[in-house]
């Protein structure tokens, strides 16, 4: 016997494949960080993000953006 989907919502995958926004959980997941480590990250302006509500969400191709930037040696800021 079949089950019908209740909801016509895109299937999701573990590691948000697909997907255009990411939680702070899942893009320290995909950049092997901790959440501390991705928050520095945000605020030192080195990953892009955006909130929606009360939550950062950071867009896959910042990812993307953040890692060729730092492949690039892209001086970092002295702490």
């Amino acid at each position: 016997m079949a089950t019908a989907k209740i909801h016509d919502e895109p299937e999701e995958t573990s590691d948000g494949e697909g997907r255009l926004l990411l939680s702070v959980s899942e893009a320290g997941h995909r950049l092997h960080v901790s959440r501390p480590v991705l928050y520095d990250l945000i605020r030192s302006g080195k990953l892009r993000s955006l909130r929606v509500g009360r939550v950062h969400r950071i867009p896959v191709w910042a990812l993307d953006e953040f890692i060729a930037a730092e492949i690039c040696g892209a001086p970092h800021e002295a702490s």
